[in-house]
């Protein structure tokens, strides 16, 4: 997903860069770039969840799959 898309779909540069501690500029420049610095993934992460919006971070493809995959230890009710 584009950094754009992402952006908007969070609520825009202010509401990004509020959550991340950073300037709306700064978020600007993630978009001119089409990349977001390492460490602020998790934290657009859990806006991405509860926006449900689909974006996961690079390299958290796995841990993404297993939290969607019911456990096979789980006990039925």
């Amino acid at each position: 997903m584009k950094v754009k898309l992402l952006v908007v779909g969070l609520g825009g540069n202010k509401a990004v860069g509020e959550r991340c501690g950073v300037s709306q500029a700064a978020v600007s420049n993630w978009i001119a770039a089409d990349a977001i610095p390492a460490e602020h993934h998790l934290v657009l992460w859990e806006m991405a969840l509860a926006a449900k919006v689909e974006w996961t971070p690079p390299g958290a493809e796995g841990l993404r799959d297993m939290l969607r995959t019911p456990s096979a230890t789980a006990v039925a009710a």
